[in-house]
């Protein structure tokens, strides 16, 4: 975060694991949802003076950890599972309902 020139810093920060990229964020989670996926709020993003939100996933099959962000109106409801469902969408574009998601038994 130390880095002044904004493009440098975004590529450095893009570089790192999710959890220390978090930690440079000053990122709280604020929820972890019923399959274990987290959100965090990430107040002062990249010094921009906006709240962004981050949903951490672990991968199924591997020890990897994915990092998505999610719209600032999809993470302030504070809800991780609501933040997965949202990510999947119809054909028309419409959000999947968080009941639905809860049924899915193997992500890829």
């Amino acid at each position: 975060m130390k880095i002044g020139d904004i493009d440098k810093r975004t590529i450095a920060i893009s570089m790192l694991a999710p959890g220390e990229m978090l930690k440079q964020l000053c990122a709280t989670l604020i929820h972890t949802g019923i399959k274990g996926n987290r959100l965090y709020e990430c107040p002062n993003f990249m010094d921009t003076g906006n709240t962004e939100y981050a949903l951490v996933m672990d991968d199924a099959s591997t020890p990897r950890q994915f990092i998505k962000f999610v719209p600032p109106e999809v993470g302030s409801k504070k809800d991780a599972d609501f933040a997965t469902a949202s990510g999947y969408k119809d054909a028309e574009g419409n959000s999947m309902p968080v009941e639905d998601y809860l049924l899915i038994e193997q992500e890829a």
